[in-house]
């Protein structure tokens, strides 16, 4: 499921970018599974679950401003239509 190599590589390079100590790359190893974690979560949504989750980040703003309610509007129309 997971590319172990990939995650390694990555957490590598994080580590190189910053410099190395066991913090570091044990910092960097975290990232970099929860970026390979993210990714595995984001191809399993569905095309709904996208717009579900835009439309919670939207709805969770403190203070909307015209374009946003123009997105909500536009958000809500799409997830009806799919």
């Amino acid at each position: 499921m997971f590319n172990k190599s990939e995650i390694m590589t990555r957490a590598w390079e994080l580590v190189g970018q910053w410099g190395y100590s066991k913090f570091m790359f044990r910092r960097a190893l975290r990232m970099a599974w929860h970026d390979a974690k993210m990714a595995a979560h984001r191809a399993a949504l569905t095309a709904a679950d996208m717009v579900r989750e835009q439309i919670s980040m939207l709805e969770n703003k403190d203070r909307w401003t015209e374009a946003d309610y123009t997105r909500h509007s536009v958000l809500v129309t799409e997830l009806r239509a799919v």
